[in-house]
């Protein structure tokens, strides 16, 4: 098997790697909550552009937009080809829009009856109800 770099433009690979430790810097400038949802994109002319996952963090990152451009242009003005004046955010959502996927519990076999029991016990009749109608949850998921 050959190595992925021997297929890959050693210039991207470089230019990726310049916008991964941009990506740590401008993080380490922002609080620990806006870091998580920003990355450094790409610099075209002397233009940062920044995504972010939400308009709020865009807000965010804005307000502090002077302090990380003054920052990486200290950092990192022998790698950068001109110094960076302006920053633009991009607010894109996230393949599964930024949401973190729950998957909803489920109610054992056993559980179930023993809520079906407990039904059956019960005296007040909507209670009894609305235990039998769980009970049948725990049915079905199996």
């Amino acid at each position: 098997m050959h190595p992925l770099k021997r297929f890959v433009n050693s210039k991207l690979i470089q230019r990726s790697q310049l916008l991964q430790t941009l990506t740590q810097s401008a993080r380490s400038r922002v609080s620990p909550m806006v870091a998580k949802h920003c990355w450094v994109a790409g610099i075209h002319s002397d233009v940062l552009v920044v995504l972010t996952d939400s308009s709020s963090w865009a807000v965010s990152i804005r307000y502090q937009q002077h302090e990380i451009l003054k920052l990486l242009n200290s950092e990192f003005h022998m790698e950068l080809e001109q110094t960076l004046k302006r920053l633009k955010i991009k607010v894109v959502s996230l393949p599964n829009g930024g949401k973190k996927t729950i998957s909803k519990p489920r109610l054992s076999e056993s559980s179930a009856r023993l809520i079906a029991t407990a039904a059956e016990t019960i005296q007040d009749p909507e209670l009894s109800i609305a235990l039998k109608r769980l009970a049948q949850h725990g049915k079905a998921s199996r």
